[in-house]
């Protein structure tokens, strides 16, 4: 069963002790997918979870881990990796699996309840390289690229790539 881990942090952003640590299980319709990608909405009353392998998201109360899944038209596919969220809108890094990969970030505007959403033109480009992660200043997604068909020797270069999102 996947488990959401709490740490409350200390003064500064210090972390807590081993012992503080909360283990809340994802119930509801999660199942026992591989939580991967979590993403608070603003308000941070609310995570949005991937299962990276059954390329599904979910909306989980973060005080008690129960799960409702987010039915997204047309549905979403391939692996979810990180997940990024700007106002109601959601970037998901979807990383190729084979090699060389064709990566994308897969778009999906949520409605309001949370619960279903649209899903919008991927991003894609050539400079996208197994993306993981990202972060979103300004007008512009920032997404690393992980390179994960290349095996990394001392001088594998990795990069960041910039996309302006609005």
């Amino acid at each position: 069963q996947p488990y959401l881990y709490r740490l409350r942090l200390g003064k500064n952003g210090g972390l807590p002790a081993p012992g503080a640590v909360a283990a809340i299980p994802l119930s509801g319709e999660y199942g026992s997918g591989v939580a991967n990608g979590i993403v608070a909405t603003p308000n941070g009353r609310t995570l949005i979870v991937g299962d990276s392998f059954r390329s599904k998201i979910f909306r989980v109360d973060p005080a008690t881990g129960h799960s409702r899944e987010i039915v997204v038209d047309p549905p979403l596919d391939g692996f979810l990796d990180g997940i990024v969220m700007h106002e109601r809108t959601l970037y998901i890094m979807t990383p190729g699996i084979d090699c060389p990969p064709v990566d994308r970030i897969q778009v999906v505007k949520l409605d309001k309840d949370l619960l279903t959403g649209t899903q919008l033109p991927p991003i894609t480009g050539a400079d996208l390289a197994g993306v993981a992660s990202g972060a979103i200043f300004g007008s512009t997604l920032y997404v690393n690229n992980a390179r994960y068909c290349d095996f990394p020797e001392p001088d594998t270069e990795y990069w960041v790539t910039g996309l302006t999102i609005r």
